[in-house]
């Protein structure tokens, strides 16, 4: 499961889950950069199922007081600085975050983190077409028999759907991606420093692996802000 990022502001964060049976709770977990991320990102917080939680300074501030009626839905507020601390990658609230979920089970246990959802930095949905740049290192992840992306291949959600995106190859491997877990890969080659570019291509999920080896890349996605348009 991945939360949905439904605000972002200076020193506030708001997302929700939508609650699936067997879940005693969710754990949410952050990191500075994708790479860290995919290694293994940093517990914040635990929220009940069907709760709402808010950090420190949001509570201060008197914000996260919604009216909305939360059936079947898991709330969270919080300011990133809650949990900043040095030596370790947990994000300050003026950089993008990256957060993971763990659902927690009824016996306590958390199952295996979901996908990485991208938080972009504070102000940076001021327009209808927000430019996100997403770049790390792609695992070394061999071929699935079907060619649709691997279990172990690097898996990010999108904070909007983008309807354009260009994708750049910056390592020594070639590159594949993915938008569906259930649709094909294709192969960006090594070297492909100009980029590839997707007009119109309208997604959220992102799947990529290296072939042969890691490769580092760069994504750039044109984002549709609708709260702007």
């Amino acid at each position: 499961m991945t939360p949905r990022l439904t605000e972002r502001h200076a020193h506030l964060i708001e997302m929700v889950m939508f609650d699936s049976a067997n879940v005693a709770g969710y754990r949410l977990s952050a990191a500075n950069s994708l790479d860290a991320a995919f290694a293994g990102a940093t517990a914040m917080f635990v929220v009940p199922h069907n709760g709402t939680f808010r950090s420190p300074s949001v509570v201060a501030r008197r914000l996260g007081t919604t009216q909305y009626d939360n059936r079947g839905l898991t709330r969270v507020f919080y300011d990133p600085e809650d949990y900043w601390a040095p030596a370790t990658t947990l994000p300050h609230d003026v950089d993008g975050s990256y957060v993971r979920l763990e659902e927690q089970k009824p016996d306590g246990s958390f199952r295996p983190p979901g996908p990485i959802l991208v938080v972009p930095p504070p102000s940076f949905f001021t327009n209808t077409r927000p430019n996100l740049i997403v770049a790390g290192t792609a695992p070394n992840v061999a071929a699935s028999a079907t060619l649709v992306p691997p279990p172990g291949a690097m898996h990010f959600v999108l904070p909007r759907f983008c309807d354009s995106v260009t994708v750049i190859n910056t390592g020594g491997h070639d590159l594949y991606i993915g938008f569906n877990p259930g649709m094909p890969e294709f192969a960006v080659p090594s070297g492909t420093k100009s980029g590839q570019l997707l007009p119109d291509a309208a997604v959220s999920d992102v799947f990529v692996r290296g072939s042969g080896g890691t490769t580092t890349f760069s994504i750039f996605f044109a984002l549709v802000n609708a709260e702007m348009a």
